[in-house]
């Protein structure tokens, strides 16, 4: 793509800044983006900064911050349901909030948190400001290692399950790693550009992110979906037993994904031009895809344009793509709409069910490749 939106979250201003983007198949089993090196480390040494903006807001920042957190916990749970007495150790948290909520539970050990960007000053946890591996956060062992959404930015993901590797085995094999990363392969099924993004470099399937842990030493205790997102517990393989080192082939979901991707840009841009000049179109989600979508279709300045989101921080904000303030989602908005499309299809069922409440009449699409077939009953 030679120009796509760097998505920094909602701003105070409507201005858009872009740079190419590039994917390709790594041979080490997933794809990897390739965008030039010069524009990546730009991107990537953005995270040490003070004025760093998160793609995604971490626990404690928002109230949809706090819902994924809870999201995650529950995940965490289902995996790990004891860590009194553990030492925990947490890469690119982005803030204590998800300290906090699993030390509130538990009589946790020790709690360290290696991340370049965390700005929190909590007692009782340890701070490293630093990117992973590092010295500090490789000189202890720790019981459990989280990862939450931290290897599909990493620059180097072979590197960073290796270092995990290590400190495992300091545990003799009892340690274990709970992460959980974006499942690229449905959401490019899906046709949702919100899987676009500069700071992933990193795009794994369920299948290929299995195959690839178990290439670098790991045995999958549990693996779960949902939201879009691959949540799963890793332990090592225990001593004796053969690492499985086979190798992994093209996965043909990432080329019809980059076709349904396509065939959404343009058969939702064609259809929904003529109702955002003379209609009232609503989008629910002010998400990076949908800041993609108005800037790829030309439809960002479109006067019938209005969006909209559950995250009440977003209001009077601006989409970058997008020249008019997000809106709170009142209910006269929805039911004088010709049409409300939810722009976050990852969270497409609660999201059309808190519609329906208030708009139950109303035609509701998801900007997604299923949704251009109930675009066309319309």
């Amino acid at each position: 793509i030679p120009e796509l939106p760097l998505w920094k979250g909602v701003l105070p201003s409507p201005t858009v800044e872009t740079f190419p983007f590039e994917l390709s198949w790594d041979y080490d089993g997933f794809i990897r983006q390739t965008t030039e090196s010069s524009v990546l480390e730009e991107i990537t040494g953005a995270y040490s900064r003070k004025d760093y903006k998160f793609i995604s807001p971490p626990p404690g920042s928002s109230d949809w911050g706090n819902e994924l957190a809870a999201l995650y916990l529950d995940k965490c749970l289902e995996h790990i349901d004891d860590l009194d007495n553990k030492h925990i150790l947490e890469i690119g948290a982005g803030t204590t909030g998800f300290a906090q909520l699993l030390k509130a539970r538990f009589n946790v050990a020790s709690y360290t948190i290696v991340d370049p960007a965390i700005q929190d000053e909590i007692p009782d946890i340890r701070i490293i400001r630093n990117f992973f591996p590092c010295d500090e956060a490789l000189e202890q062992s720790y019981d459990l290692i989280i990862s939450l959404n931290t290897a599909e930015h990493v620059a180097n993901v072979s590197l960073f399950l290796e270092s995990l590797r290590k400190l495992l085995d300091r545990r003799n094999h009892d340690g274990m790693v709970f992460i959980s990363l974006p499942d690229a392969g449905s959401q490019m099924l899906s046709g949702d550009l919100s899987v676009l993004l500069h700071e992933h470099l990193n795009y794994f399937s369920v299948d290929l992110f299995e195959q690839f842990i178990t290439n670098k030493g790991f045995v999958t205790k549990h693996l779960s979906v949902a939201s879009d997102s691959i949540f799963a517990s890793l332990s090592l393989v225990q001593p004796g037993k053969k690492r499985d080192r086979s190798g992994t082939i093209w996965n043909p979901i990432f080329l019809e994904g980059v076709n349904r991707i396509t065939t959404v840009l343009q058969e939702f841009g064609n259809r929904l031009e003529g109702l955002a000049k003379t209609g009232s179109l609503v989008f629910h989600g002010a998400t990076p895809g949908l800041n993609s979508f108005l800037f790829l279709t030309g439809l960002g300045n479109c006067a019938g344009i209005s969006i909209t989101d559950g995250d009440q921080e977003k209001y009077e904000n601006y989409l970058p793509a997008h020249d008019r303030p997000i809106v709170s989602p009142k209910e006269t908005l929805y039911r004088e709409a010709d049409l409300i499309v939810i722009s976050a299809p990852s969270f497409k069922e609660p999201i059309e069910s808190y519609i329906r409440e208030r708009a139950s009449r109303k035609p509701i699409v998801a900007l997604s490749y299923d949704g251009l077939a109930m675009l066309d009953n319309l």
